[in-house]
């Protein structure tokens, strides 16, 4: 019977998580309703595999607890070794920045956390410094949690797979190099250019608008638009399918002047658009175009594998700056209910 309620209990998990997912693509409660599924998924299956006398399956269910217990002991120190080792890499391939050094830094701060709860836990006696140091390694887990939780909301919104019924493609700008395409922008102009086509391939398909959306930085010769669609009309584009958005200095402005553009030349006021960027950033992208009003898939490019993990911490960062205020109130809670249960634990056992 115990089967058999675990396995309604996962069933309903999962068809939970569809239902969440298909409304909503960009919010971290699917991540949320995917990892309790698995963990649901997983219990049934231990459940399972103990009613048998069968060693090959229960190695089959010792091997992901094992792994689990691997990552639980040793996973900061592995992450440890890959962010420094990643962070050489890109100031190799790329240049010395703040910005690409967030693997580095990351790297850093782990370490001197393990050094000093070293240090703490060996060598200070003070219950105050302790408590202080019990609330930090909490928040750090809880914060960590919320980085997988956001990683796993990403690979799920990178799996939509939108119709080829579109109006409009919007195609996010990131940025010129001496006036020109980079290689990351090139990406993004390149997966709308190939749903582009195989759309137009179709029978009785329309040909969507390339809309490209990005204005002119203090730096640039000439407003990102314009370079894209130079760019876009070299890959065999018709210049009167290209429409260019050229005021957006961000995400936010890309989608909200994309979509006044589209409800100004769009004949029917239900049309469908898309929108085009690289695979790290569709989440955040997502969330500011239903900000906007538009309720929106997008297409992600590929990522140099080097650069994503620098540029993943970049869109955590991004994500906690727009919720700033709603962590900060999360954190703050958390602190005064973890201060009042070391109180409470220490009153009531001395």
């Amino acid at each position: 019977m115990t089967i058999k309620y675990l396995l309604i209990v996962t069933l309903l998990s999962f068809l939970i998580f569809l239902i969440i997912y298909k409304r909503n693509k960009f919010r971290l409660l699917n991540g949320v309703m995917f990892g309790i599924f698995l963990m649901m998924s997983g219990i049934s299956y231990c459940f399972f595999v103990l009613q048998y006398e069968n060693y090959i399956l229960r190695i089959t269910a010792a091997i992901p607890i094992v792994f689990i217990l691997c990552v639980l002991v040793f996973g900061l120190y592995v992450v440890i070794i890959f962010l420094f080792i990643n962070s050489y890499i890109i100031i190799k391939k790329e240049r010395f920045s703040l910005s690409n050094s967030l693997t580095l830094i990351l790297g850093i701060s782990f370490t001197l956390y393990l050094l000093t709860s070293f240090f703490v836990t060996l060598n200070v006696q003070s219950p105050f410094i302790q408590i202080i140091w019990w609330i930090i390694t909490l928040l750090l887990s809880l914060y960590l949690f919320h980085i997988v939780i956001f990683f796993t909301s990403l690979i799920l919104a990178n799996l939509a797979r939108p119709k080829y019924n579109q109006d409009y493609i919007i195609v996010l700008g990131s940025g010129l190099i001496n006036g020109n395409v980079p290689p990351l922008l090139a990406r993004r102009i390149d997966k709308a250019i190939c749903f582009y086509q195989k759309q137009s391939k179709r029978k009785r398909k329309k040909i969507p608008m390339l809309l490209m959306s990005g204005g002119q930085g203090n730096d640039e010769s000439r407003s990102e638009a314009e370079a894209m669609a130079e760019y876009a009309i070299n890959q065999g584009i018709p210049k009167e399918q290209i429409m260019l958005e050229t005021k957006a200095t961000n995400t936010y402005e890309n989608m909200l002047y994309s979509k006044q553009m589209m409800d100004q030349h769009a004949k029917d006021p239900s049309y469908h658009c898309i929108y085009s960027t690289n695979n790290y950033h569709l989440f955040r992208a997502g969330i500011y175009a239903q900000k906007v009003g538009l309720f929106i898939d997008g297409i992600g490019c590929k990522t140099a594998l080097y650069y994503l993990p620098n540029a993943l911490l970049r869109e955590y960062i991004a994500l906690i700056v727009m919720y700033r205020k709603t962590l900060l109130k999360v954190t703050l809670f958390l602190i005064v209910v973890i201060v009042l249960s070391v109180v409470f634990i220490q009153i009531t056992f001395h």
